[in-house]
Parts: structure tokens; sequence; C-alpha cells
């Protein structure tokens, strides 16, 4: 379990020990994570594609994607949607 405590999170394993970090530390763990997600991505999609590459290709590969998914506003039209659905349902 995970618990916002000011600035940093404290988490719970399922033994019950804890352990806390900073903000940067939650930070730097949830890139590590997103990135695992998107190199999964990738390398199912080159599975699809019956293609093949190189490491080096491949973290160009993943850098790229990154890099256009986190210019992609296009949650913020979701989330006005959602906001706006919310406000008139009340």
């Amino acid at each position: 379990m995970v618990v916002k405590d000011g600035n940093d999170f404290k988490i719970t394993s399922i033994n019950g020990s804890e352990i806390t970090i900073t903000f940067q530390e939650a930070f730097e763990v949830m890139r590590a994570v997103e990135r695992h997600y998107y190199e999964e991505d990738v390398r199912d999609m080159l599975d699809d594609l019956g293609l093949s590459v190189t490491d080096t290709e491949l973290d160009n590969i993943i850098e790229e994607y990154e890099d256009r998914m986190s210019d992609d506003d296009s949650w913020r039209d979701v989330l006005r949607s959602i906001i706006k659905e919310f406000k008139e349902a009340n």
C-alpha cells in the first residue's frame, strides 16, 4: 500500500515492513514502471509485425514512443468531458 505523507510517500509491503521515499524518488519509480510498459508495447508491436531490431534501435523506438505519448494532450479532452458530465449530472 502507498500513502502520501506530506511531500513523501510511505510504502507498506505485504509483510508489513515500511519505507518512505521522497517525491523525486517516487517520480523516478513511476518513470521506470512507465518505461517498462512502453517497452512491452513496443516489443508486442514488433512481434505483431514480425520485425526484429537491435537493442539500440529498441531504445530509440521506446524513447520516441515516450516522447510522443508525453506530448499527447488527448487526456485533457477526456478529463474535460468527465468533469463536464459530472457537473451536468449534479
